[in-house]
């Protein structure tokens, strides 16, 4: 007997994946649908795929934006301890001390 492949549509397969995400587990909500998990893996892998091809590019550039700011950030902070060290020496060197570090 042939086995007859079957063909789902894109809608039945977003509506798998969420169903999936919220019963945190693609082989519960493959059981629960009658479908293979490995078809179901292979979709979430799918849909991954194509939400990176296509990201939304107001999230980009917010992310972009977000980068920069924390560079800033991280720079001032780097800027900060190594003015901290520096203050450190200063103050050791009149009482004879050493750095901890």
């Amino acid at each position: 007997m042939e086995k007859t492949r079957r063909k789902f549509t894109a809608e039945f397969k977003t509506q798998a994946l969420e169903l999936a995400e919220t019963m945190g587990s693609i082989k519960g909500a493959a059981e629960a649908l009658g479908i293979s998990a490995p078809s179901l893996y292979g979709w979430k892998q799918s849909a991954g795929r194509k939400a990176m091809e296509h990201p939304d590019p107001g999230l980009v550039a917010e992310l972009r934006n977000e980068i920069k700011q924390l560079r800033k950030e991280l720079k001032e902070q780097q800027q900060a301890v190594q003015l901290l060290k520096q203050a450190t020496v200063f103050f050791c060197q009149d009482k004879n001390m050493s750095p901890s570090w």
